[in-house]
């Protein structure tokens, strides 16, 4: 796959909104990711709009994965992954527990890494012990 593909299916949700190419205050690091389309200003609108299949936390905002958005990726997706990568784990969009609790289904988080949805390597290994 091009490098220029591989941008095509990539989105990014900053702190003004959805990047894409109508937005005039881009940096020219999220210009190669601005796409046609509409403005979205939040995440959740985003994840209904995109159909994402991995959602990818790096925005330091604890909270920022709410219940509706972890309950969208599992209806969009039999497997979503969710990484929740800020750290400490104060900082990150969720928690592993709060993912597991807001969707039945995953209920052993133990059984394998590669089989897990969600992760955010700081409260993984926890899990574990």
């Amino acid at each position: 796959m091009s490098l220029e593909e591989s941008r095509k299916r990539c989105w990014f949700v900053d702190s003004t909104g959805l990047v894409e190419s109508s937005r005039t205050n881009l940096t020219l690091e999220k210009l190669s990711y601005a796409h046609p389309f509409k403005p979205i200003s939040d995440l959740e609108t985003a994840v209904k709009e995109l159909k994402p299949t991995i959602l990818i936390g790096v925005s330091g905002q604890p909270g920022y994965f709410t219940k509706t958005i972890i309950e969208e990726m599992t209806k969009l997706n039999p497997i979503p992954v969710i990484f929740a990568l800020s750290n400490p784990t104060s900082k990150a969009e969720c928690t592993a527990e709060q993912a597991y609790t807001w969707v039945s289904f995953f209920l052993f988080p133990f059984l394998s890494f590669f089989h897990c949805p969600f992760n955010s390597f700081s409260v993984f290994f926890q899990l574990l012990e």
